[in-house]
């Protein structure tokens, strides 16, 4: 969504000379914003890949359900991949050893998750992904003051509503996903068709909003997500009453 914000504070302060309705892509992204931006503002993957020749004046973080809908959109937008078994290597995992395939991309989101919860503070302005998408823009706002720009209301709510409609897939997305969550938490049943990557998130997800380590799920005797939730409720169910095997 970098390109998104950068996009959204140029338009809206009369920086980027566009229409944001065709600005987008199909899959939702703003990459052509490259194409039409003139400052030297740019969005990049500070964490990723670090520069010394720039300096950071806007961060954008993601919290808790945020992490899932970057995944989503990072495989659909960016790598037009998803992950699946065997081809973990393409996205930076280690395959499967040990362990079934599924249980080792669900650890691997989980501990994502973990250390997510654990990043310090930083020094520069920071906005978080949650924040923006609920149409929050005051730190977006500072930061193109910063600049010395003026910030169009009018312009920057058309914006957001544009890039709502190109977005709409992803959101609509994680409004499914959080209730198989919700369901699984609840220890309600429901019918699963999800793809291998998000049997192993949403999975993940269970066990991060239960505070239990996916390792200790019963994956030698229970076939998680074939078309329910039903075996990872009894496994919660087991775990919570001390049933480790």
């Amino acid at each position: 969504m970098g390109n998104t914000i950068l996009a959204h504070a140029l338009y809206s302060c009369s920086k980027l000379i566009i229409d944001p309705d065709i600005l987008f892509s199909l899959e939702g992204n703003a990459h052509a914003i490259n194409n039409h931006n003139k400052t030297n503002l740019i969005s990049w993957h500070c964490d990723e890949y670090p520069r010394s020749d720039v300096k950071i004046v806007m961060k954008i973080l993601c919290k808790d359900w945020d992490e899932l809908l970057r995944l989503k959109m990072s495989y659909s937008k960016y790598w037009k991949k998803l992950p699946n078994v065997g081809n973990f290597s393409e996205f930076g995992f280690t395959d499967a050893v040990g362990s079934s395939w599924l249980e080792n991309l669900t650890m691997k989101y989980w501990t994502m998750f973990q250390n997510n919860k654990m990043n310090s503070a930083h020094t520069m302005s920071e906005i978080v992904l949650g924040e923006y998408l609920s149409g929050n823009t005051n730190k977006l706002q500072c930061m193109t003051e910063q600049q010395g720009w003026h910030w169009d209301l009018t312009k920057s709510n058309n914006f957001y509503k544009i890039m709502l409609q190109k977005n709409a897939q992803y959101f609509d997305w994680l409004i499914t996903i959080k209730s198989i969550v919700a369901n699984c938490l609840e220890n309600k049943f429901v019918n699963i068709n999800l793809e291998f990557w998000e049997k192993a998130i949403t999975i993940a997800k269970v066990c991060d909003m239960s505070n239990i380590n996916p390792q200790l799920l019963h994956w030698n005797t229970e076939e998680y997500f074939v078309n329910n939730n039903l075996s990872l409720i009894n496994s919660l169910k087991r775990l919570k009453h001390g049933q480790t095997i």
